[in-house]
């Protein structure tokens, strides 16, 4: 129940994110928990970001931006990054 929640809410927020004028709070937030939730979203993201060099530029900056709560959680997507015991979202 928690993971739908986490997913639901997550999805809310990328969507509330890109809406907003100065959204980006959201939209790490909202990527944060869909990390957090899914396995596949950060497997996902990290396709994104080998294929397009301006979204990977983009999730740096916001790593660099959102402070190390978030900014741990947005570097597992990181190209080429394989979890290991203990990291978020395993």
């Amino acid at each position: 129940m928690k993971r739908i929640f986490a997913m639901v809410a997550g999805t809310v927020l990328l969507l509330l994110g890109s809406v907003v004028p100065g959204g980006s709070f959201l939209l790490a937030l909202g990527a944060m928990l869909l990390i957090c939730a899914s396995p596949w979203f950060r497997k996902c993201l990290q396709f994104l970001r080998t294929r397009f060099n301006r979204f990977n530029k983009i999730m740096t900056w916001m790593e660099n931006r959102m402070g190390d709560r978030i900014g741990s959680v947005l570097k597992l997507t990181e190209p080429g990054y394989e979890p290991k015991l203990g990291d978020h979202g395993t």
